[in-house]
Order: C-alpha cells, then sequence, then structure tokens
C-alpha cells in the first residue's frame, strides 16, 4: 500500500532509523506528561466537565483502546509497548466513508477532500514516557493510523496498524483546557505567542493556511542543537542527540490540539516531518526545524 501523502517523503528510512534509536535513550527524557485536572463539580449545571482521558497502548503493530469516542473534548494519552516508536494520527471521514477508502485513495500528493487529519499524540519514547494531547471531535468516523516506518521503510499502518473509531454525540458540555502557550504551523515555522519556561504546560497548536503541518518535540542532549539532530538522521552514527516527548501529529488547516507536557530547563527542538504537497520533501528540509531554549 502506498501512502506518500502521509509519509516521511524520501527520508522516510532515515527518519525511521531515528525513531528505532530513540527507544534506548530514555535516560534523556525529561518530560512526563502531566495528571489530568480534577473533575468539574457536577452540582453546578453552569461549570463545563474536564475532558476524559482515554488511554490508548500501541504495540507492534496494534492500537488497544476504545472502539467508541465521547463527542466533545477528550483527552488521548499515548503509551507504547513495542519495540518501535509509535504515534496516534485521528482522520476524519466524511460520511458514507471507510477506512477501506481512505486506503484505496492514499495514493496523491494530498489527502482525499473527504479526510481531515484532526491530530493525535505525537510519539512518547516507548515502555517510558507517554504523551498526552487534547482535542475537540465532533460526531463521525474515525481512523486510528500510525504513520511511522519501519527501519525497513515500510509505514506501520500498511503492516496493520489502524483502527475504526467511533465518536458518538453526548449530552453536556465538556470544556478544553486553558493553553499557557500558543503555537501556530504555518509554512514553514513554529510560532509561539510567548517563549516556553520550565514547567507544566498546555501548548495550544493550530495548523494556519496552507498546509498540515506537525510539531514534534525533542528534548536535546546537552550541547546538541536542533540542526545535529536533523542531521543526525542521515547517518545515524552514534547516540542520537536528543530524545522524544512527543506533540501534535499531522493537522489539516485551522485544526487545534492541546499539547500537556512538562519542560526543565534546557534546549528543545521543534520538527515537522510531514512531506511537502509541491516537492514531498519533509518540512524540516524546507526551514521547519526551531531550536528553543526553556529557562
Amino acid at each position: 500500500m502506498r501512502t506518500p501523502f502521509l509519509s516521511r517523503g524520501p527520508s522516510g528510512s532515515r527518519v525511521a532509523g531515528l525513531l528505532a534509536a530513540f527507544v534506548g535513550v530514555s535516560s534523556l527524557a525529561a518530560c512526563a506528561t502531566d495528571q489530568p485536572a480534577p473533575a468539574a463539580d457536577a452540582s453546578d449545571a453552569s461549570v463545563a466537565a474536564t475532558p476524559a482521558v482515554i488511554d490508548v497502548s500501541a504495540g507492534d503493530f496494534f492500537y488497544t483502546m476504545a472502539d467508541t469516542l465521547p463527542a466533545g473534548a477528550v483527552t488521548l494519552q499515548l503509551a507504547t509497548t513495542g519495540q518501535e516508536m509509535h504515534h496516534l494520527e485521528l482522520v476524519k471521514l466524511a460520511d458514507g466513508k471507510t477506512a477501506e477508502d481512505l486506503f484505496q485513495e492514499m495514493q496523491g500528493d494530498a489527502p482525499p477532500a473527504w479526510a481531515e487529519l484532526v491530530g493525535g499524540p505525537n510519539a512518547p519514547i516507548p515502555n517510558a514516557t507517554t504523551s498526552r494531547v487534547t482535542l475537540d471531535l465532533t460526531p463521525g468516523t474515525y481512523v486510528a493510523l500510525c504513520l511511522i516506518p519501519s527501519p525497513d521503510g515500510e509505514l506501520h499502518v500498511a503492516k496493520g496498524m489502524s483502527k475504526t473509531i467511533v465518536v458518538a454525540p453526548t449530552e453536556g458540555a465538556t470544556a478544553l483546557p486553558t493553553p499557557t502557550v500558543k503555537m501556530t504551523l504555518v509554512d514553514y515555522d513554529f510560532v509561539m505567542d510567548t517563549p516556553l519556561t520550565a514547567g507544566s504546560h498546555v501548548i495550544e497548536v493550530t495548523t494556519a493556511m496552507g498546509q498540515p503541518h506537525e510539531v514534534f518535540i525533542a528534548k536535546l542532549a546537552p550541547g546538541a542543537t536542533a540542526m545535529q539532530l536533523v542531521e543526525w538522521t542521515a547517518k545515524m552514527e552514534g547516540p542520537p542527540p536528543g530524545a522524544p516527548m512527543g506533540g501534535t501529529v499531522g493537522l489539516s488547516q485551522g485544526r487545534t490540539n492541546y499539547v500537556h507536557a512538562d519542560f526543565e530547563p534546557g534546549e528543545y527542538a521543534l520538527i515537522c516531518f510531514l512531506p511537502d504537497a509541491k516537492d514531498g520533501k519533509p518540512h524540516f528540509m524546507h526551514g521547519m526545524v526551531k531550536q528553543i531554549t526553556v529557562m
């Protein structure tokens, strides 16, 4: 099955090696996710409930999670248990479309017009950390996909890593989290309204006009740079100069996710691995890689 519109572009095999190598660097992980907020007082009808936390386990190559999710704000908490890294991309299908329809039309340089990337948690370190993202779901049919390539270059979705999810209407309102930082994904940059500081954060991530984008967040090893992390993927010699801490996967234009993460002081890399609609090169090759300092 070819899936170029959601693949990692021509450097997919290199990225696979990068992700596989990250499995062994859990000691560099500095960012565990924060704990769910307490539920709102049900006696106060004017207070919206906090989002339900949905645990997702990703193995090689399958998801263990609920078949049905409630509409509204939900928090997906991803843990991985396999030998490879995994993330969770939710794709919303138009009415009447199925996962089989999606796979049949995943042949071009852009997703089908009836499929929308609504995001989800990016990859944590397997068996070490979790990745938490809150998103607002509308009723309908979704497909959960892992679009990370294995070392053999084949995407995990092609190995069977997908799951159809139904989002059902619910009564009552759920409140989206209050962001501490807002990040806008543009062609080709990560624009934040305020610098990240040490501590717990809720980052509101939105894709502006243009192509879909993601933000893969990595904590850099002491003395390493974001460009060294990207360049390391070319040869993958020696230990990787950073460790993954999640983020959000691909978001179509106008879509928003809320990333929950803890930051220690240090240097961090923000990277978009999605392929460009024009030339198929990963967006980091167009400059969508950024190093930030957290103090």
